[in-house]
Order: structure tokens, then sequence, then C-alpha cells
């Protein structure tokens, strides 16, 4: 077993003992995108938030996501809200990533 196979098999398993573990959820959503599951991931990412919808990676990861299917006005939404709430208390991931949905 590799690797990669070992951290994601490790990774369900704690999401099955605590599926509100933040940076489980931002972690195996980064490997599921890496997949190609961008579906299964948003999904994963949806259902965190609703529990902790101030989780920044989260939003970072389903911003990128919902930008990556074409849906840049879910991901403009996402974005605004989180700058907008917590103007000097947020991720520098989440300023960049912004801008590249700018950009694009």
């Amino acid at each position: 077993m590799c690797f990669f196979d070992c951290f994601l098999l490790r990774t369900k398993k704690t999401l099955k003992i605590d599926s509100s573990f933040g940076e489980a959820v931002v972690n195996y959503s980064h490997l599921l995108m890496r997949l190609g599951e961008l579906e299964q991931a948003r999904l994963l990412l949806e259902s965190h938030l609703r529990n902790k919808p101030r989780d920044q990676k989260a939003i970072n990861n389903l911003s990128i996501i919902l930008a990556e299917k074409w849906q840049d006005k879910k991901a403009e939404i996402l974005f605004r809200k989180v700058l907008r709430s917590r103007a000097d208390d947020f991720a520098p991931s989440l300023l960049y990533n912004h801008g590249v949905l700018l950009f694009k």
C-alpha cells in the first residue's frame, strides 16, 4: 500500500470517529479533488459547513470546487461572505484564490 492510499484510509477512519474534525474534512476534500471526485468533495464540504459555517479552509476548498465546475457566482458569494465578515482575520489563501477567481 502506498503512502497516498494509507493517508486516504486514515483520513476516512478519522472522519468516522469525528466527522466535525475540520482539518480532516479539508484534507479529505483535497484528496477527493485530486482524484477528480469534485461532487463528492463538494457534498462533504457543504455538510461540514452546515455545522461549522466559518471554517475558512473548508470555504476555500468549496469555492475552488465551485469555480472548477464553472459556478463562479456561487464561489464569489462564498469568498465575499468570508472576506466581509472577518476583515482582519482571514486566511491569505482566501485572498489569493479570490484573486484567481476574479482573474478567470
